[in-house]
């Protein structure tokens, strides 16, 4: 579907494609929160929120890569807008220049042949990773979230809450 809505997108003469996730929360104020970002800083072409996983570890879905070149998110981040390689698409603007740079497809499910673990790349991960092939930097304003729709509602507190009765993944021992 997020294939199709940026096809259908660039027939128009929209400049933005917004991109929200049905199963978050979203507050009421998402869409002008990320419009300001974008008007203050026109050369951000791809912002997007900061949601958490729906399941255990409730970690926030922005990621940025490791000397090994691997993907790793991290319990706190700093308030207000900062360059990741990936974000999690729950809210996220995206100007008409990206879908002219990056070539089709955009969005793709890459599924190892044998996942192990629940940290597969998605299609978020998988368009992150097309735009930093063609340049295109990535941001996350930390400021605005929506909380996910798991059993309960995600958000920062439910990370809080898994952290304190597994205190060992504050210090790396599990990761």
């Amino acid at each position: 579907m997020r294939n199709k809505a940026a096809a259908t997108f660039l027939k128009s003469d929209f400049t933005h494609l917004l991109m929200l996730d049905s199963d978050h929360m979203h507050p009421l104020t998402i869409i002008t929160r990320l419009q300001a970002v974008v008007r203050k800083w026109p050369d951000k072409l791809v912002i997007g929120g900061l949601h958490y996983r729906r399941g255990e570890p409730y970690d926030p879905l922005a990621f940025i890569k490791n000397e090994d070149g691997q993907y790793c998110t991290y319990p706190e981040y700093p308030r207000g807008i900062i360059e990741v390689d990936a974000v999690g698409m729950a809210s996220t603007l995206i100007a008409r220049e990206v879908f002219e740079r990056v070539p089709p497809p955009w969005f793709v499910w890459e599924y190892p042949e044998q996942v192990t673990d629940f940290n597969y790349p998605g299609e978020d991960v998988y368009f992150c990773k097309k735009c930093k092939d063609a340049g295109i930097r990535i941001w996350c304003d930390t400021t605005i979230t929506s909380p996910h729709l798991g059993k309960r509602w995600i958000d920062k507190a439910t990370l809080d809450e898994y952290l304190k009765q597994h205190p060992e993944l504050l210090h790396g021992e599990d990761s």
